[in-house]
């Protein structure tokens, strides 16, 4: 018995972690799977994906970042009042936009990752869509790395090597971006 109590955490603790992982694991697969389909509704609904982030013209000529692809999938993940509190008009961190913005979203997080808000309280997400043009070929030029970019309209069409083959969306381990940010989407590197 006493050797049993001393061997006994060597022996349950490592089981005990080994199972958290593969729940946690379990929890991201499903959350993936949720944003997944919520893309395909969108797409049916839009005949396109949602942009990986809207960006409007500012006074000066440059973008001003607006909404991110994850506000677009809010009605499709059960979110549909978040939805409507959002000014659409006004970007997602500005002061009118706080309330929602700084609303946990359960279908963004992951399991055992922190849900320290940053910013002015912003939310974040623990998933981050995959997108950018960052790959030069010399045969085309640029080359799109996913389906999320700025004011991007990509529809199924455009993913020619079919998407049961393309990332879109994965989950992150650090440097968690909010989840109405329209930058929250990372190249493949």
């Amino acid at each position: 018995g006493i050797v049993g109590m001393f061997l006994g955490p060597l022996v349950v603790t490592p089981l005990g972690q080994d199972m958290r992982r593969r729940g946690d694991r379990d929890v991201a697969i499903e959350k993936q799977k949720a944003i997944g389909l919520a893309l395909q509704r969108y797409h049916g609904d839009n005949d396109r994906f949602p942009a990986g982030g809207i960006f409007a013209a500012g006074e000066d000529g440059r973008p001003v970042p607006m909404h991110g692809w994850m506000t677009a999938l809010l009605p499709y993940m059960g979110e549909i009042s978040l939805h409507r509190s959002v000014h659409f008009d006004q970007p997602y961190d500005a002061p009118v936009n706080q309330p929602a913005f700084t609303r946990d979203v359960e279908a963004f997080y992951s399991a055992g990752s922190s849900r320290r808000k940053i910013g002015r309280g912003l939310a974040v997400a623990h998933f981050a869509g995959v997108g950018g043009r960052a790959l030069y070929d010399e045969q085309v030029g640029l080359v799109d790395l996913g389906i999320f970019d700025r004011n991007s309209k990509v529809t199924s069409d455009d993913i020619t090597d079919g998407a049961s083959q393309t990332l879109i969306v994965g989950e992150v381990g650090t440097n968690f971006a909010p989840w109405g940010d329209p930058e929250n989407w990372r190249g493949i590197g």
